[in-house]
């Protein structure tokens, strides 16, 4: 699997030949009364030839002003993707918008979809951005996803406003770089150890991991698989 940015050449409907959008709803959260609640609100959610187009659309327009597509690969065929708009959004013009974030239905439940959130916020923090903006489907399994994630509902009023059935969250992009440099504090443990033990012998160290691509996240060590 690969999870890498695309160009604007890439963004077209060939793309999305082996994407399957559809989603069954079974219950969603609602706000009612102002104060959320989960209702019963079965669907199924799908795209249709004209979302396709007005989809790509939208991508290519991230692109064209500064912001990022990432798209997840296995072998050639697409699987996921996320996008990042690069315009600040916001009361007080502190948030980048995590506008898209889809994952097929054949590899949903893999941990694809937080993959590309984590490369997401580590892109919108990479920009100067204090706070990732979503304004997340309502349904209980996104709702979940979110929350996994440590979204969180969103307090900014310009903001609040623009999602008419979504959920809008937000995410504390310091949490990235809080998250960076615990890894970093626990590969220089690691090294250090290892030349405490066998200086005379170390040539050059080795990581192979997820902190290798800048993408480290959760528990200090949790994702770096080998060091030798």
């Amino acid at each position: 699997m690969e999870i890498r940015i695309l160009s604007v050449g890439e963004i077209s409907r060939a793309l999305f030949g082996d994407f399957i959008r559809r989603q069954r709803v079974d219950e969603c959260r609602c706000l009612e009364n102002g104060a959320w609640v989960i209702r019963s609100v079965p669907s199924v959610e799908d795209w249709k030839e004209a979302d396709y187009t007005a989809l790509i659309r939208r991508l290519k327009n991230t692109c064209a002003t500064g912001g990022v597509v990432l798209g997840a690969f296995i072998g050639d065929g697409l699987k996921g993707f996320a996008a990042v708009e690069g315009i600040p959004c916001g009361a007080d013009d502190e948030y980048l918008e995590l506008s898209h974030l889809y994952v097929s239905a054949d590899c949903r439940g893999q941990g694809l979809g937080a993959m590309l959130f984590r490369r997401a916020a580590n892109w919108a923090a990479g920009q100067g951005a204090k706070k990732l903006y979503f304004s997340a489907h309502p349904s209980v399994e996104t709702q979940a996803f979110c929350h996994a994630m440590n979204l969180h509902d969103t307090a900014d009023p310009a903001l609040t406003k623009t999602a008419e059935h979504d959920v809008p969250m937000e995410f504390e992009l310091e949490n990235c770089q809080k998250s960076k440099d615990r890894a970093t504090e626990v590969l220089r443990h690691h090294l250090n150890s290892l030349q405490a033990r066998c200086s005379d012998l170390l040539a050059s160290v080795v990581l192979v991991g997820s902190l290798a691509d800048d993408s480290y996240f959760g528990n200090a060590g949790s994702d770096i698989d080998v060091i030798h």
